[in-house]
């Protein structure tokens, strides 16, 4: 695995997109995302029925990276995003801004 050219952030950390290339964490700037509101509903979605390690390879990232996104430390890049949404079934929306309820099964 290589690292991102421009912060040196690894490519698989999800800071880099993966489709354009492009690096969310280089000279861009802060967006106006709650990191915290996102990095606990993620963390009420694994609740405590699962572990961080159970998720992280379910949607194939790190324990660690899984961590800084659930204490709002980081927030995901698209295709992990997409990913997490995916695994717990509910919108993107619903991950990013908590405006949508989850999706029926």
């Amino acid at each position: 695995m290589g690292k991102c050219d421009d912060c040196m952030h690894g490519r698989t950390c999800g800071f880099r997109d993966d489709w354009t290339e492009e690096c969310y964490n280089y000279g861009k700037e802060e967006t106006n995302m709650d990191k915290r509101a996102l990095g606990r509903r993620l963390r009420e979605l694994r609740g405590i029925d699962r572990t961080q390690d159970e998720v992280a390879d379910a949607v194939g990232i790190s324990r660690n990276i899984l961590g800084k996104y659930e204490n709002g430390q980081v927030i995901p890049g698209g295709d992990i995003a997409v990913r997490l949404a995916s695994f717990y079934g509910v919108s993107i929306d619903y991950l990013f801004l908590g405006s949508e309820t989850k999706r029926s099964e």
